[in-house]
């Protein structure tokens, strides 16, 4: 109670979603892969440090306002708030060197960057709607209303010569009310998926709907969303899903993390099969979770692991792979023990001789890592 408490009143008057307080992991020339995340005492202040060396201390960076968004771009990170857009990059000194994004709109809400275009060269950007204080009307009790409605998404290009963003035309309306985005492989094609929250011609109730969508370029030359699978839903209703390569194959796939009969959460991996999704192991039942989901390849195979971050009495981020029996299973692979009050997770890259870590933002603003340890 008193970590919702702290994320929603530390930034108000936006009513964060707190599943997605900002962080992020990227790399950062010239210091390295890097984290940069929101100060959870200052809803306007940025902090950056080096994976490879997190003792040196760096001066916060200020950002556009009110943050909401910060996201790989190119070689820089860029803060999106709701008065537009800072980029940061690395300088090899103690500090960070900033700059003012050109063209960056006002009050985004949501980013994802595009990894089939060079890094960072594409956003995916969730802009405007209003944000919904708690508690949220809905039709149904296991589908709340996201913490943003009436957004709309539009496709960016990066100038990185002129630091500035060249936004297109509205891709997805107010009346789908996107409300997070994710890149990834899926089915042999690089897909955007988006979260959208409405009713359907087979189904009146008002509901997080899962949409994925190709990237094509239009005749002005521009990308463009084309619509791939537009999903009612998953098997159940859901909470967060995510892209990943789970089997190994290279094509990818796509998990969701969904809502039980009687509240709880429920774990499905799917893959493309004709005209719809096709389950590749049977649901899994989880312990007390929040709603978030990761992909990641935690153990070094190749293959993508789903990594959560369970509550309740044993404090854990676990992560979930497919088992090699047949049919296989999705079962417990790895697990590292979770500080109380996390805020915000990240999962680091996983070098040759490194283990696989996560960092984890706790309350009072501090970096934590852990160590993932086979099961």
């Amino acid at each position: 109670m008193a970590l919702a408490a702290l994320a929603a009143g530390g930034c108000q008057p936006e009513y964060r979603d707190r599943d997605r307080w900002p962080m992020v992991g990227a790399n950062l020339p010239p210091v390295g892969f890097s984290l940069a995340w929101l100060s959870p005492s200052n809803p306007r202040e940025i902090h950056v440090m080096s994976v490879a060396d997190p003792a040196t201390v760096r001066p916060p960076v200020r950002g556009a306002g009110w943050v909401s968004v910060i996201t790989p771009l190119y070689d820089e990170l860029t803060v999106f708030g709701l008065e537009g857009g800072v980029s940061i990059w690395g300088t090899g000194e103690p500090r960070w060197g900033t700059r003012r994004l050109d063209g960056a709109p006002y009050r985004v809400r949501a980013a994802a960057d595009a990894p089939q275009a060079q890094p960072g060269e594409l956003l995916a950007l969730i802009c405007g709607g209003e944000a919904q204080p708690l508690p949220r009307e809905t039709d149904s009790p296991d589908e709340p209303v996201p913490w943003v409605m009436g957004a709309t998404l539009k496709l960016a290009t990066y100038d990185f010569r002129h630091a500035s963003l060249r936004v297109g035309k509205v891709e997805l309306g107010p009346e789908l009310n996107p409300w997070r985005v994710k890149f990834g492989r899926f089915a042999g094609e690089d897909n955007l998926l988006v979260f959208v929250y409405q009713r359907s011609p087979f189904d009146r109730v008002a509901r997080r709907r899962p949409f994925i969508y190709r990237l094509i370029e239009g005749e002005d030359r521009l990308p463009h969303l084309q619509p791939r699978w537009r999903g009612t839903s998953f098997s159940h209703p859901f909470v967060d899903a995510t892209f990943g390569d789970f089997t190994g194959e290279g094509e990818g796939d796509i998990a969701a993390l969904e809502v039980g009969r009687k509240g709880g959460r429920l774990l499905t991996a799917y893959r493309f099969q004709g005209f719809g999704l096709e389950g590749l192991a049977e649901t899994l039942e989880l312990p007390e979770v929040e709603d978030t989901l990761v992909a990641a390849d935690v153990c070094g195979d190749g293959r993508d692991e789903l990594l959560v971050h369970a509550g309740g009495e044993v404090l854990a981020f676990i992560a979930y792979g497919l088992g090699t029996g047949e049919p296989p299973e999705l079962v417990e692979v790895a697990r590292a023990p979770a500080p109380a009050a996390v805020l915000a997770w990240v999962a680091l890259p996983r070098g040759e001789a490194a283990p696989a870590r996560i960092a984890c933002l706790t309350a009072e603003g501090r970096i934590r890592f852990v160590q993932l340890r086979p099961a």
